[in-house]
């Protein structure tokens, strides 16, 4: 693995895009370096170096790809490989890169759970599958790689673990500042090229001689993806002789039939009822079922019951009756005795 301390003092001697374009790198004195923001000839410098880059060893990505479903299952099965034989089946010299990231993103992150780790390190391999895996197997001290707009701790961290295998990484940040964080991490030179803008960066499609280092751990040779493309639309573009040509489909090993070996089948016949057929003289008719009428008897005139109207309802509480009083009336102003002319009180007491 590179130095580090080294990686970042060549680093910082790297101003623009032109300067890491024709950057050679020796004694494995490669670079990591992030430029922020836009200058005026920002656009051109980016399609000069486009021009001038040896596309064996030379790749600029647009944007990271995501992970279809199958394609995390099968990252799934590499990680367990990954965790339990790394070092075999990987190499000593990948795997260390991994380790140094890993504890770096734990230490970024903070409080990381195991399903969280495991993810990031799925990414990390599909990631350098799908765009360097050939251009760092090269071993080649110019490989260049070029990342745009990749301001989030998982991609930078991975343009850097690109960095500690051996590659010249330049991070192209026009829209977005670099984190704070990030900076604070000290793994990249940073130099602001000028104002941060929005300009449109011309797509990229990269294409290599059919000479790719195939990795020990992927099925089938290193891919190589258009920018622009989806994950299940990518195709392997390859220069040979001069031209480009597409790699056809893969086709299944198991001998074809020749026509003396083909079985023709006879069209099967339309389906008919085994059941016989009705004749007109078994058929049975049936009359047509009559009206339903009801079974109850009608009443007659005779047997009706005249049912006389019901009175009007009165109370049924008893009313109450006057009362006279027996006891005789005395009037105590027109008696003698108690008139006040012969009314003496008793004074004797």
């Amino acid at each position: 693995m590179v130095d580090k301390s080294l990686m970042l003092k060549n680093s910082q001697k790297i101003k623009n895009i032109n300067e890491f374009s024709g950057y050679k790198a020796e004694n494995n004195k490669n670079v990591f370096v992030c430029l922020i923001g836009e200058n005026n000839t920002y656009i051109d410098d980016i399609k000069n170096m486009d021009k001038r880059a040896n596309m064996k060893i030379y790749n600029r990505i647009s944007s990271l790809p995501a992970m279809t479903p199958d394609e995390a299952a099968a990252y799934g099965g590499k990680y367990i490989v990954y965790m339990n034989a790394a070092k075999d089946e990987f190499g000593e010299e990948f795997c260390t890169a991994m380790s140094e990231v890993t504890k770096l993103f734990r230490s970024a992150k903070g409080n990381v759970s195991a399903s969280i780790e495991k993810n990031f390190i799925m990414k990390l391999m599909f990631w350098y599958d799908e765009t360097a895996s050939d251009i760092i197997r090269s071993k080649d001290p110019n490989a260049k790689i070029v990342g745009i707009n990749a301001d989030k701790l998982q991609e930078y961290l991975f343009y850097y673990m690109l960095a500690l295998l051996g590659a010249n990484v330049l991070i192209l940040n026009g829209k977005e500042d670099l984190d704070i964080g990030l900076r604070r991490l000290e793994l990249s030179s940073v130099t602001v090229l000028g104002h941060l803008g929005n300009s449109k960066i011309p797509d990229f499609t990269r294409t290599v001689m059919n000479t790719a280092y195939q990795p020990r751990y992927r099925t089938g040779g290193a891919r190589i993806i258009p920018d622009g493309q989806t994950s299940s639309a990518r195709r392997q573009t390859i220069q040979n002789a001069g031209t480009n040509t597409t790699i056809p489909t893969r086709t299944s090993s198991a001998p074809q039939p020749t026509p003396q070996s083909r079985v023709v089948i006879p069209q099967r016949p339309a389906r008919t009822s085994s059941a016989p057929q009705p004749t007109p003289q078994s058929r049975v008719v049936i009359p047509p079922r009559p009206a339903r009428t009801s079974s109850v008897p009608q009443p007659t005139p005779q047997s009706r019951v005249v049912v006389p109207p019901r009175p009007a309802r009165t109370s049924f509480a008893p009313q109450p009756t006057p009362q006279k009083h027996n006891a005789p009336e005395q009037n105590y102003y027109n008696s003698d005795q108690n008139s006040s002319a012969g009314y003496r009180p008793n004074m004797s007491s």
